[in-house]
């Protein structure tokens, strides 16, 4: 199961490997079951994955961090 794959909300390159996948489950509708599709998949899900670790820096600087008891924003 994939996150939310539209198009706005990932790159370029996640983009291309969502359209194939699509286009390969749309053209493949009964081998997609068997497993024909799941080199795209696995490609799409490195690079779904790889956005995730590029925004956890980002994601990092705002949290809340908790130092003796008191919270200090960053």
């Amino acid at each position: 199961m994939h996150p939310d794959l539209s198009p706005h909300l990932h790159t370029e390159e996640c983009n291309v490997l969502i359209n194939l996948l699509k286009e390969c489950h749309k053209n493949h509708n009964i081998l997609k079951f068997f497993g024909y599709c799941n080199d795209v998949d696995r490609e799409l899900r490195k690079c779904l994955k790889n956005e995730v670790l590029a925004l956890s820096p980002k994601l990092e600087c705002s949290r809340v961090i908790v130092t003796h008891g008191s919270l200090k924003l960053k």
